[in-house]
């Protein structure tokens, strides 16, 4: 896995809301914290990743100069990395992270989040599926904003939002949304009027605890839900959507390793996980490493092993 950041020194961990300093201690404003980061998993999305770039930034330099967009190439076999450089060279706020073989979307988004600096994180798609308009919204809310929905104030802190839009669904992916939406209703309590989506906004409190509670099986909504948020929602414009990638073979399995990963209690769950490799006798999944490419360099400069209770330190 490589990671490009040009402005983070290679093995330096950083933080939001943390002032830098110089050599003789003085704060200095040019390295003010990052406000809003902007995660994109990508999956052969060579001939849509700079458009969807070039229409966020122009959204996200209206909010803040203070962003970051992090795009995880999820293993395409394609020219997404090479886009993905290019990128970085046209602006350094924009960063990489390389995975070496496929790992679905939400590993690669939770690796995004992972590295993410930003106050506060928006995870997207790569194709403009998700308008990146309304950012801004999603932005204003927990700072006192409230839900045009469910009129919640907002109180800071731990809490996400969902952006849903009103689309019209092909028969399997309306039947994937029913089972989805049973998942988080009976487990999580979800209220009726909340529509899950993978187009959402994190406060970073929400994001720390998050990585603590990460599983063998990811699934960014699962984790964030179990730790109770406040929830707001923000509907936008109908997008049509024809197809899903999910068969209903594969949506009964989707509903039942969420039961089993997110469901359980955890001393139960890692009971079960143990003894299931033991029996299988599978090899301990090894942590992955971060490889920072240097300015102006494609090479890697430097091998650092990621260590998860590292990054949430403060």
């Amino acid at each position: 896995m490589e990671y490009m950041n040009t402005e983070t020194n290679a093995g330096k961990e950083s933080y939001p809301n943390k002032a830098c300093s110089n050599e003789t201690g003085k704060q200095d404003n040019k390295c003010d914290f990052t406000e809003l980061s902007v995660v994109i998993p990508s999956f052969n999305g060579s001939s849509v990743i700079e458009k969807t770039c070039m229409e966020t930034i122009a959204v996200l330099d209206r909010i803040t100069d203070k962003w970051e967009i992090l795009i995880t190439d999820d293993g395409s076999t394609d020219n997404t990395w090479e886009k993905i450089k290019l990128l970085n060279n046209m602006d350094k706020r924009i960063k990489g992270i390389h995975l070496s073989k496929n790992s679905g979307q939400q590993e690669a988004t939770y690796y995004g989040l992972l590295y993410s600096e930003g106050g506060k994180v928006i995870t997207m798609d790569d194709d403009l599926q998700h308008d990146p308009n309304y950012i801004p919204q999603m932005f204003g809310f927990g700072d006192g904003g409230s839900s045009p929905d469910s009129k919640i104030p907002g109180d800071g802190g731990c809490f996400i939002v969902f952006a849903s839009s009103r689309n019209i669904y092909s028969i399997t992916r309306s039947l994937g949304s029913l089972i989805h939406d049973l998942f988080f209703f009976l487990f999580f309590s979800k209220p009726f009027g909340v529509k899950i989506t993978s187009f959402r906004l994190l406060s970073r409190d929400l994001l720390q605890k998050i990585i603590t509670l990460k599983r063998d099986f990811i699934y960014i909504s699962a984790i964030a839900l179990r730790l109770k948020p406040r929830i707001y929602t923000l509907q936008t414009d109908a997008a049509m959507i024809t197809n899903s990638r999910y068969t209903l073979f594969k949506l009964l399995r989707l509903f039942f390793l969420l039961v089993v990963h997110y469901t359980l209690p955890d001393s139960l769950y890692f009971s079960i996980i143990k003894l299931v490799k033991n029996s299988r006798k599978l090899k301990k999944r090894k942590t992955p490493e971060l490889l920072t490419v240097g300015e102006g360099k494609i090479s890697v400069s430097e091998t650092i092993p990621v260590n998860l209770s590292e990054r949430v330190k403060d």
